[in-house]
């Protein structure tokens, strides 16, 4: 005998809202998108920005019927005016989680008895999500790096004069040259080729702004560096004074050979504050900036750069220092709250030689990070880590 199909009706569930039965013979679905359309002055062609699906809908009619329909009618009405989301069993769409959207309408009649109706749309309850606020701290930190090149920008501008006799921007041009040469020794290649040209002089002598903007540039590829190699970098400035050149000017009825040796050592301490105070800006902004694969690794260049930032403030002038303050203070918040969330450095002792993708796999569970510690042990052979071997790895090791 043949297997009998189950039919439509065979496919429906008994209907229920928070466990209050009901009957319905059709509803009505409301379902889509949410667009916002937008139409452009002498354009013919529009434009649909799709917004997210729409709050799903459902508009029903419930019957509660029989010798006991008032005692139905009487529960469901109280499970549609309860507060808050519910289960409701829909026997077309199976169960959902929903929301008694606007009025509800009850209707019986004498011609009607033993019956009662509820017109009433339901909307899906969703999810109530937070707004998940979280502080941006390598913003603060860039937007304090910018505040400190501008104040350092405009103390030099203040202190850098070149008018008056030649000899004073002979001078100047050598004294620059000279610690142009320092600067190079103290950050070396990375910053490429640190030298003035007759065009640049030409263009910026007379601005000190504009030459102030100029050494700034220069600087400005510390950001792309690592932030350790960074933050070294500037370090090494900070505790480094750079040379400064002395020049022998003649003596002239207006201006003495002493007046302009005093001014040429002005010129040069600017310049040296300007690369010191940049540097260390640019640094705290490649900080900012970087991905660390360890707290140990962040905090030890929050710690460099705390101490360059120090010793960079003591030597500035009030605008400055209150900038480099505000630096140094948005970096120990950005480096403590990443460091907050990363792993720790914990040390394992191999009990015996093994591959690298071996070792990595016992203490990790995940052959995969065999490359983390050949590059965090700067393991010769990857084929055979030797036994005994002390390795640097993350706590989340199984040691």
């Amino acid at each position: 005998m043949a297997e009998k199909t189950a039919s439509r009706r065979d496919n429906l569930r008994p209907g229920s809202f928070r466990g209050a039965p009901f009957v319905t013979e059709s509803h009505d679905h409301t379902l889509g998108r949410r667009s916002v359309r937008h139409e452009y002055p002498k354009r013919d062609v529009p434009y649909a920005e799709d917004m997210g699906r729409l709050a799903r809908g459902f508009a029903m009619e419930l019957f509660v019927i029989g010798d006991d329909y008032m005692a139905q009618r009487d529960r469901l009405r109280e499970a549609l005016e309860k507060n808050g989301p519910g289960e409701l069993v829909h026997p077309y769409l199976g169960t959902q989680t929903v929301q008694v959207d606007g009025e509800v309408h009850l209707r019986e009649t004498l011609r009607e008895g033993r019956m009662a109706r509820f017109s009433v749309t339901f909307v899906e309850a969703g999810l109530e999500i937070a707004p998940d606020t979280k502080q941006d701290t390598a913003w603060g930190v860039g937007k304090n790096a910018d505040a400190v090149t501008e104040a350092a920008k405009e103390g030099f501008a203040e202190k850098f004069k070149i008018t008056g006799p030649a000899r004073l921007l002979t001078g100047a041009k050598a004294g620059i040259d000279k610690v142009l040469g320092g600067l190079k020794d103290v950050v070396g290649a990375p910053l490429g080729e640190l030298k003035f040209s007759q065009d640049i002089l030409a263009s910026l002598w007379g601005t000190p702004s504009g030459l102030a903007g100029w050494l700034v540039d220069q600087l400005g590829s510390l950001g792309s560096l690592t932030p350790v190699t960074s933050a070294s970098l500037a370090s090494g400035l900070a505790m480094q004074t750079l040379p400064m050149a002395t020049t022998t000017a003649s003596t002239t009825p207006s201006v003495t050979q002493t007046t302009v040796q005093a001014q040429n050592q002005v010129n040069l301490a600017a310049v040296d504050n300007l690369v010191q105070q940049t540097a260390v800006a640019e640094a705290a902004r490649a900080s900012a900036q970087a991905t660390y694969s360890s707290a140990d690794e962040a905090l030890a260049v929050r710690e460099t750069l705390c101490e360059a930032l120090e010793v960079v403030s003591s030597r500035a002038s009030d605008p400055v220092y209150v900038r480099l303050a505000d630096l140094r203070a948005a970096v120990v918040l950005d480096l403590g709250t990443r460091a907050a969330q990363l792993p720790r450095l914990a040390n394992y002792q191999l009990p015996a030689t093994m591959p690298a993708l071996v070792v990595a796999h016992r203490i990790h569970g995940d052959a995969t990070r065999e490359a983390d510690i050949v590059a965090r042990n700067r393991v010769r052979h990857p084929g055979a880590v030797p036994g005994g071997t002390t390795l640097e790895v993350l706590s989340d090791a199984r040691v």
